[in-house]
């Protein structure tokens, strides 16, 4: 089924690559289960940055300071740019 040698497909739909041995079933969930970390990951990024105003409002802080402050984040911290 695939080109490569590594990755063989038996006729009992076993997937093997290397010395793991996978069901189209716990592919499925693999898979799954990477893209739900991905997912979890981006969360992680941004939501400090969009949770900054809400705890400045609760603190009364000035719309002037909230402007500062999530304007300046950013650039303070570049890795959350790359979201």
């Amino acid at each position: 089924m695939s080109d490569s040698p590594d990755m063989t497909e038996h006729s009992t739909s076993r997937f093997t690559v290397g010395t793991l041995v996978y069901s189209k079933l716990e592919l499925f969930r693999v898979v799954f289960w990477m893209l739900l970390a991905v997912f979890i990951l981006q969360l992680m990024r941004q939501l400090p940055i969009a949770l900054v105003p809400l705890q400045l409002r609760w603190v009364s802080a000035s719309d002037a300071l909230i402007g500062f402050l999530t304007g300046s984040l950013p650039v303070g911290f570049p890795a959350a740019q790359d979201v």
